[in-house]
């Protein structure tokens, strides 16, 4: 039995240049294609995508804000009163000296409450930089399975095109034209597929393109083996969807220790000075004088007595604790789900090598053993698709997220 050549990958997906080997090329009237390796077309995703950029933004805007929040809030103000002016005085002669006065107020805010809205800022953040990984990780997994689609269609067509060829020799001793016209239909329509898979590869770099993206590769992936137990581990403490709850999760506890202190008073503090020129009133000399003073207040907490916001914020904590419980039950199933989906992609794919080397090993030289061999290498092009995307799904599940 022929053996299949296939090579390891570093990180133990798929060898790159095996991946990117090539046959052939797509050529479709009217259409342009630009050959595009996979290690390409998701840079240009990260780089292109609305929702990353989306969320870049967001994370710029919680970073930008952080020193704000982290400032102790003194909101000073500067007033200046000058008078008294009478419209109408209440005898005469009446002198009013129309005084200068200044004065500086501002609050001092309650213990703690500047430390706890600081750390509140850095866990927003936080949150809002875990919110890129997350949505990049999405995005690149659909921009992958995009792409493998597309590798698939190309291979089908380079397939059909094969056959054509290979009927095209038998054309002069046998009457292949049904056999001709039948698999020259099977390439229109694939040729549709191609082009409707490379739309989509388009979708995640929110642009239209001049040209066309043709994947390139074979899709030899390397079979792995993995222990349950070791991707559960992974999985728990570095899916991204864990990680942006456990970060919701702090946020919550911050918001709740701001709630706590707000509840501190506030002290405003105010001190003045004021200036009067020296008048005539009654006959009487008055000298310049100057006077000063200062003030502090202290508002009554009534809004202590009730406990709502801090009710409320406990409750946020609480709900953000039973969605990361959640979160890690659901990562365990979808680990334990997609290792089943992958040992039997595996299977698949020894199965299909081997019946498709076998095949090949009898030299079809007939138009019915021409299609037969098409059948089965289709067959083989459906099972590395399948492979080579339940491994990514695996890998994803349980936090691996390494390209090829």
């Amino acid at each position: 039995m022929k053996k299949i050549n296939v090579l390891f990958f570093a990180m133990g997906l798929v060898s790159p240049a095996v991946f990117a080997q090539e046959i052939a090329s797509v050529s479709i009237p009217g259409v342009q294609f630009k050959a595009l390796s996979l290690a390409d077309y998701i840079s240009q995703v990260r780089a292109s995508s609305g929702a990353i950029q989306a969320r870049k933004l967001s994370a710029e805007s919680a970073i930008s804000m952080e020193p704000l929040l982290s400032s102790t809030q003194i909101g000073p103000s500067i007033s200046y009163s000058k008078g008294a002016y009478y419209g109408k005085t209440p005898y005469t002669p009446f002198v009013s000296p129309k005084s200068d006065t200044y004065s500086l107020s501002g609050t001092l805010e309650g213990f703690g409450k500047r430390e706890a809205r600081g750390t509140l800022a850095k866990a927003e953040t936080a949150l809002a930089k875990m919110g890129i990984e997350v949505v990049s990780r999405t995005v690149e997994l659909e921009a992958v399975f995009a792409y493998i689609d597309t590798l698939r269609t190309k291979l089908q067509w380079q397939a059909v095109n094969k056959e054509i060829n290979r009927l095209l020799t038998l054309e002069k001793t046998s009457d292949v034209s049904s056999l001709l016209a039948e698999q020259r239909l099977a390439l229109e329509n694939i040729s549709n597929d191609i082009k409707f898979f490379a739309y989509g590869m388009t979708l995640p770099l929110g642009a239209e393109v001049s040209q066309l993206p043709e994947p390139i590769g074979n899709l030899v992936v390397t079979p792995r083996e993995f222990e349950l137990k070791d991707l559960l581990s992974k999985a728990l403490t570095s899916r991204t969807d864990i990680l942006a709850v456990e970060a919701q999760l702090n946020l919550s506890l911050k918001n709740l220790e701001v709630t706590k202190k707000s509840r501190n008073i506030d002290l405003s503090l105010s001190v003045w000075y004021s200036y009067t020129p020296a008048y005539v009133s009654d006959g009487t000399n008055y000298d310049k004088t100057t006077a000063y003073g200062y003030s502090i207040s202290m508002p009554l907490p009534t809004q202590n007595l009730y406990d709502g916001p801090v009710i409320s914020a406990s409750n946020n904590r609480t709900i953000a604790e039973i969605e990361l419980r959640n979160l890690k039950h659901k990562a365990t199933v979808e680990v334990h789900q997609a290792f089943l989906q992958y040992s039997a992609a595996k299977r698949k794919l020894q199965e299909s090598e081997m019946a498709h080397v076998k095949k090949m090993g009898e030299a079809p030289a007939t138009a019915e053993a021409i299609a037969e061999s098409r059948e089965s290498e289709m067959g083989l092009i459906d099972a590395k698709t399948n492979h080579a995307k339940a491994l990514y799904a695996l890998r994803w599940a349980s936090g691996s997220y390494e390209l090829f």
